[in-house]
């Protein structure tokens, strides 16, 4: 069948666009019979399959995995290329991202300290163990969980004097957008070198190019199951603007930065985005941003001490309970939520 032919070299998305869509539907198809109709009655067929219009990067997506199909049809004179339809977008926007209140991210860090210690085999302490450090540096970075940061390695971190103080900078040779944008180097919160202490006890390859978040020197590819597993338990996985996993991570900290004031040019530089796509996912925390001025109530800048000396308590599963860190003086009360 035509579109079985060079899947196996495929991305994973675009295999399961092939698997879960294209062959379904199109497998019967002369490729030649692919025109503007067909490609209108399978933007039904998938609505109804999904039960809800798609988002626009979804159907990029689709778009693009279909249009490799068009275009090997033309290498192969299977088709002309005035005979390659035009592929549309009628997805969905995309709209707010699901992010973790501070409270919600404490007692996520804490439980996943306290479980490394429950598994029961020693790869799954190994692995609970790195994905503790791992939502670390994504809550303190903004860097996109996969191939950001988990190819990087420790010759990509370096440290710079400025002003009399010294930073931790990371360049992020990786992912989504840098065979666009090239290397990009970003600078994490101060605590980040605490992550790197403790990924150094854990992780004793540490040649320039060995990776940073690996085990016995290879990736591991049970971080997202685990991690959704974390949200589960504390039921935290569902949220109203949508189910949370790792990628929340990155949505906290562009959430929380915003809410700090952080220039919008300077965090888009930060996360390897754009200031449009910030303003598109973010805007509904313009209200909460400029409270103040539109309610005439003045900003009490600290939290009160009943606030600062909060205390929370989780299950961790075996009957015990464990206490999560108070929270910081500082913390914005907008990060309650």
């Amino acid at each position: 069948m035509f579109f079985c032919q060079g899947v196996c070299s495929a991305t994973q998305r675009l295999c399961t666009y092939y698997t879960n869509s294209a062959i379904p539907y199109f497998g019967e198809f002369n490729i030649s019979d692919i025109d503007a109709l067909a490609l209108k009655d399978f933007d039904a067929w998938r609505i109804e399959k999904l039960t809800r219009v798609p988002a626009k990067s979804t159907i990029n997506n689709h778009n693009a995995a279909m249009q490799r199909v068009l275009d090997e049809a033309v290498i192969r004179n299977i088709i002309t290329h005035t005979e390659v339809p035009k592929l549309k977008n009628n997805g969905e926007p995309g709209g707010r991202r699901a992010a973790f209140t501070y409270d919600e991210w404490l007692i996520i860090k804490a439980y996943a300290e306290g479980w490394v210690s429950k598994g029961r085999k020693d790869v799954t302490r190994k692995t609970r163990r790195l994905l503790y450090y791992y939502i670390q540096f994504a809550i303190l970075t903004g860097a996109r969980p996969g191939k950001e940061i988990e190819k990087l390695t420790w010759g990509d971190i370096r440290s710079e004097r400025k002003d009399g103080n010294t930073y931790t900078m990371v360049s992020i040779r990786k992912g989504k957008t840098t065979k666009y944008t090239g290397t990009r180097t970003i600078v994490p919160q101060s605590d980040i070198d605490d992550v790197f202490k403790g990924v150094r006890r854990f992780n004793k390859n540490q040649n320039p190019d060995d990776l940073i978040f690996a085990i016995d020197g290879k990736q591991s590819s049970q971080l997202g199951r685990n991690f959704t597993k974390i949200l589960e338990n504390l039921n935290l996985k569902n949220h109203p603007d949508g189910g949370r996993t790792l990628y929340s991570l990155r949505h906290t900290y562009i959430t929380w930065k915003i809410l700090e004031g952080v220039n919008l040019s300077a965090l888009a530089t930060q996360c390897g985005t754009s200031v449009e796509m910030i303003e598109r996912h973010y805007r509904h925390l313009q209200p909460i941003m400029y409270a103040e001025q539109f309610s005439n109530i003045p900003d009490d800048s600290e939290l009160t001490a009943s606030e600062i000396d909060l205390e929370v308590m989780i299950d961790m599963g075996d009957g015990k309970t464990r206490r999560v860190d108070k929270l910081p003086r500082n913390a914005p009360k907008k990060w309650h939520g």
